[in-house]
């Protein structure tokens, strides 16, 4: 028997169970400030740190895989090394040629930043000469760096190791924990651009039109998420306020009032780090096609569904941060046809032909707990109406716009 075989798991699990805790440490992006803008020498940087401290056995380095990404300010960072479970970020600027320094010098200005405790640990200047050689530059700079880190970042005691490993799960997993437990409610207003026919004589002006008119309306919803599993409501149930040329007009609420719905049951898949979902929904608009004036000069309205019947949706959700939130939600139907038999007996047909079906798409941008949303609500096509009397047939054309702003109030259930 080869004793070897038995011997070697043990000694990987000891050598896992008490090896001392690493620095997790992601090498970010320079962004050039000089006029020539050569974005060869920061990727030179980047690369030639990353290689330097990784040979540092108390560092666990990740290198930025989006080379387009620049922090520009703390924010940026922090929310770019958690973003990597990191514990620190190392990333500058770099200067050449005219305005900032004369001739070939080179002049880098590199950073680390602890995204934990949201400090700035060190900051350092090199300059070089932008010859043949410049990766020897680089490289003579990468070194002297990764000295000036491990001064920074010495090996961790069990002191340090403790607090470190409580301070990522205070902060990693808090995060996680509201990323999957959270609660919105949406305040806003909808606003229904049409078309619509307006004809109204009030106060000896008479006013006639056939076009988008703006109606608004009180919007008011919810968010739940908890864990994988989501749902959202919206809806208004005013009137709603017509916007004229001439004049701004109160409707009195009646039973048929324009109205805006959205609803989605959603879920989160298990892959994408947890960021999309996918679910059911129902997405519809209630708008007022016709208002106008009765013999006694009360404005009445009359309003109706959009056609389509169910307006069944499927729905996509990215949260690709716990700031910003992006959905769109598309009606898989491009014709609907009806029939019913009125009180005389008579069969109708409608058949409804959509150019462009139930769509609406929407995005929310967070500051800390509060934060607004801009949702677009679309649809376009032509109703068909059959009648099998001497009514015969009518085709209606019909198209909604509806714009959707609303401010969002976040509840942090950790607090």
């Amino acid at each position: 028997m080869n004793f070897r075989l038995l011997i070697l798991p043990f000694l990987f699990l000891a050598t896992n169970l008490f090896a001392a805790e690493k620095w997790n440490i992601l090498v970010a992006n320079w962004r050039d400030l000089s006029p020539k803008k050569d974005k060869n020498i920061g990727l030179i940087i980047k690369k030639s740190v990353a290689v330097q401290l990784q040979k540092n056995s108390d560092f666990r380095i990740w290198l930025s895989t989006n080379n387009n990404v620049f922090p520009e300010n703390a924010k940026d960072v922090i929310l770019q090394g958690r973003t990597n479970r990191s514990d620190y970020v190392v990333y500058g600027d770099y200067y050449y040629g005219d305005y900032y320094i004369q001739g070939n010098q080179l002049l880098v200005v590199v950073e680390l930043y602890d995204v934990l405790d949201k400090k700035l640990k060190l900051r350092k200047y090199y300059t070089g000469t932008i010859t043949s050689d410049i990766f020897d530059t680089i490289d003579a700079m990468s070194i002297e760096l990764q000295e000036r880190v491990k001064e920074v970042l010495p090996p961790m005691d069990a002191e340090s190791e403790v607090r470190i490993k409580k301070l990522r799960e205070t902060v990693y997993e808090t995060e996680k924990v509201e990323m999957k437990r959270l609660f919105y409610t949406h305040i806003g207003f909808a606003t229904d651009f049409g078309p619509r026919d307006v004809h109204l004589e009030m106060a000896n002006q008479s006013y006639t039109t056939n076009r988008p008119v703006p109606v608004s309306l009180l919007t008011v919803g919810f968010t739940v998420r908890y864990w994988d599993f989501r749902l959202d409501f919206t809806f208004s149930g005013m009137a709603g306020i017509p916007t004229l040329d001439w004049n701004t007009i109160s409707l009195a609420p009646q039973d048929n009032v324009s109205a805006l719905t959205l609803f989605t049951l959603s879920y989160y898949l298990p892959w994408w780090d947890n960021q999309w979902a996918v679910g059911l929904g129902i997405k519809d608009m209630r708008i007022i096609s016709k208002i106008y004036s009765n013999e006694s000069g009360q404005i009445q309205y009359d309003s109706g569904n959009n056609p389509g019947g169910i307006p069944l949706t499927i729905d996509l959700i990215w949260n690709p941060n716990p700031n910003w939130e992006f959905s769109f939600a598309f009606m898989p139907m491009f014709y609907r046809e009806y029939i019913w038999i009125d009180n005389d007996k008579i069969s109708h047909t409608e058949k409804t032909y959509y150019n462009i079906p139930n769509t609406y798409v929407s995005a929310i941008c967070l500051w800390e707990t509060i934060g607004i949303e801009l949702g677009l609500f679309y649809n376009w096509g032509r109703t068909v109406k059959e009648s099998h009397d001497y009514y015969g047939n009518r085709t209606d054309n019909f198209m909604c716009i509806a714009l959707n702003i609303a401010f969002v109030y976040k509840v942090d259930f950790m607090k």
